[in-house]
């Protein structure tokens, strides 16, 4: 294993290029009555995740961790790959159909192992999908078995994370442990508290230097970031984040998926769109300390990838979302799309985009349209952008005064 930065984002990478192929069959066949202690209902543990054609030759790996090597085995996987994009392409507005060429790794699986099931509704709303539609299939499940007595004693979870990562084999033990210790939370193993104007998100090491102004902290668990059990606002999939359906009414996250997906590019912004609506539903979120760190896997991870503008994706989700649902009062957010792009430069600059940078020289150079304020105030605008020098020009115009 290796570490790498990605993004701002700290990981343990998988050198291997390929992992050995699958093993047939239901795992580890364990039963979920989970501890005695907890005089648990029998718990069914269904994971979802999604994938993009270009990445799906990539997920072997991904789907290995979690059939085979998990501590405690679950009883579904689910596999969306939806047939049409939500988001209408430009300029001419027409959808735009989706082909996924099925690698044989995957056919080979959903023929030996009936856990693994693909699921391929009309629409791509974006990430988000890998949540959405495993809500909707187990609860249609569910209302099948309505009749069935047994069925009202099972209790259901709902994991949902990314396709990039190999997973640790106490996942799934992990989340499914904790949520019979808050049985009325979301239990994640990375996630955030949302702080007024931040600009940038970063969950990097040691957390005394970088969980301040203007980053976005995300904690993450089996790092020294997250020693204890911790409340946050923003949870996120990447590292698996444990529901249960009945912290969801269907109908209203759809509406709110199907709406705010529209807007510039919210869609990326997956954890966020989840995150607010379990705000506005007042389900609380947590983050738990464990040991375990997956492993990034850097194949899938690089194709495709949408993390090169998260923070942008960040602060308007937080903005749009704020002000839609009235949720997160107590914070004010930067509204990114309202700004001109010398500003928007300025923060690409200091997210570590050397184009950023450039962007905001050529505006001073060519004397684009900057607020009074800055240029003939107090303050000397430098020749040269740099990302400690953007840092304080954004602190300037966009932090209330004193």
């Amino acid at each position: 294993m290796i570490l790498v930065i990605l993004n701002g984002f700290l990981f343990l990478v998988e050198k291997k290029e390929s992992i050995q192929h699958m093993a047939s069959g239901n795992g580890m066949n364990l039963r979920h009555s989970v501890e005695d202690s907890y005089n648990a209902k029998e718990t069914r543990i269904a994971v979802s995740l999604t994938t993009i054609p270009s990445r799906i030759k990539h997920i072997e790996p991904t789907l290995t961790s979690l059939l085979t090597h998990q501590s405690m085995a679950l009883d579904k996987l689910y596999l969306v790959l939806p047939k049409t994009k939500w988001i209408l392409t430009k300029p001419a507005n027409v959808s735009k159909s989706l082909h996924y060429e099925i690698p044989e790794f995957l056919t080979n699986l959903t023929k030996h192992d009936d856990r693994v099931e693909i699921l391929r509704p009309e629409y791509d709303y974006g990430p988000v999908d890998k949540v959405i539609y495993a809500l909707k299939e187990e609860d249609q499940r569910a209302k099948l078995l309505t009749n069935d007595a047994a069925s009202t004693q099972i209790n259901t979870k709902i994991i949902y994370l990314d396709d990039d990562v190999i997973y640790h084999n106490d996942l799934v033990k992990t989340l499914v442990t904790k949520s019979f210790e808050y049985p009325d939370s979301v239990i994640a193993l990375s996630g955030a508290k949302l702080k007024s104007h931040f600009r940038q998100i970063t969950h990097r090491f040691p957390r005394g230097r970088y969980d301040k102004h203007p980053n976005l902290y995300y904690l993450l668990s089996g790092s020294e970031s997250l020693l204890n059990d911790e409340i946050v606002d923003v949870v996120q999939g990447f590292a698996g984040v444990l529901v249960s359906p009945s912290f969801f009414d269907i109908p209203t996250i759809f509406e709110l998926v199907k709406t705010v997906t529209r807007k510039e590019d919210i869609w990326k912004a997956d954890d966020f769109i989840i995150s607010a609506y379990l705000e506005y539903a007042q389900i609380p979120k947590r983050v738990v300390a464990s040991q375990t760190l997956s492993t990034f896997y850097k194949p899938a991870a690089k194709t495709d990838n949408l993390g090169n503008g998260m923070h942008r994706q960040a602060m308007q989700a937080a903005h749009d979302l704020q002000s839609r649902l009235k949720i997160w009062q107590e914070h004010t957010f930067v509204n990114y799309v309202s700004l001109e792009a010398y500003w928007r430069d300025l923060m690409d600059c200091e997210a570590g985009h050397p184009s950023g940078c450039k962007g905001a020289e050529s505006a001073l150079k060519y004397n684009a349209i900057i607020p009074t304020t800055i240029i003939n105030g107090n303050h000397t605008q430098p020749q040269k952008i740099t990302r400690q020098t953007s840092t304080k020009i954004l602190d300037d115009y966009l932090l209330p005064q004193t």
